[in-house]
């Protein structure tokens, strides 16, 4: 095995005069926290990643959710989608986080999907557990705003802000599809709160359709003494009307986490796993 597999220097149009090459066996521990293991797993070959046999560990690593739930831990989970930039500019496109965290605000993992703007909200995020900060402090944080790369309303601030109501009982997040779904759906009332016209072209099953902007004025039509859902697209309207009702005295009230479009690409994705095994 070659022990310096890249020994040229990796971005030659930004060679310095002088590097040190990284690249090569470095002894490895795959932990659950941050700090200097007890022993060492082996060697592993940079800059390859661990789960490619070339790096002589060939492990897959799992998601962070995986292990909380193989550990027993409870943990808060909450999704976003986020456009990218500036919406007035071209090529905006929706990136999808969740994150994780504990009743006590510690942050447990990130995961996102997209284009770099996804990158570098989970570096960001990254950073954030590495270094202790709470999840809910993450709204805080004054981060970089230029058009092209971002919104001035930040995907992890605002992600700081979801938890923050998380974790003071304002807003209550179900994810689609989960075991709690499962149970709540049967009995829950399922609200849409999107526009007429957009509840029109499609909706969930058993839905009603209360537009956010009139949640106000039809208090009285939603009960207090069963489960309430609330949804729209991206869970943005949905998470409003929540934290309105939740100032108006209800305790009933949980935010479908993802809306509409987290839903539908579970559902895409259970539709064609179904589709995979009955061809096997």
């Amino acid at each position: 095995m070659q022990h310096h597999p890249l020994p040229e220097y990796p971005r030659p149009a930004l060679r310095r005069d002088s590097y040190e090459n990284l690249n090569g066996l470095w002894q490895y521990a795959i932990t659950g926290s941050a700090g200097l293991p007890a022993k060492w797993d082996g060697d592993i070959l940079v800059p390859y990643s661990p789960e490619t046999k070339a790096s002589g560990v060939g492990r897959t690593l799992q998601p962070a959710e995986t292990k909380l739930k193989a550990a027993g831990t409870e943990y808060e989970k909450i999704h976003l989608y986020a456009y990218s930039h500036a919406g007035y500019l071209p090529d905006n496109r929706l990136n999808l986080y969740k994150l994780l965290f504990d009743r006590k605000g510690r942050l447990l993992g990130i995961q996102a999907l997209g284009n770099r703007e996804a990158v570098r909200k989970t570096d960001v995020t990254a950073t954030a557990i590495m270094t202790g900060v709470p999840a809910n402090e993450l709204e805080d944080l004054a981060l970089c705003y230029a058009p092209p790369y971002g919104n001035a309303s930040d995907a992890v601030n605002t992600l700081g802000t979801m938890a923050e109501n998380v974790l003071n009982g304002r807003v209550k997040f179900v994810s689609p599809f989960s075991g709690e779904w499962e149970q709540m759906a049967a009995e829950a009332m399922i609200i849409d709160v999107r526009p007429p016209e957009m509840f029109e072209k499609g909706h969930l099953p058993h839905a009603i359709n209360i537009p956010q902007t009139a949640i106000r004025n039809n208090l009285s039509s939603i009960p207090q003494d069963k489960p309430v859902v609330l949804y729209c697209n991206r869970s943005i309207r949905a998470y409003v009307a929540a934290a309105l009702l939740n100032n108006r005295g209800f305790d009933n009230i949980y935010v479908l986490s993802g809306g509409l479009y987290l839903y539908n690409e579970i559902e895409q994705n259970l539709r064609e796993q179904n589709q995979t095994e009955a061809e096997y």
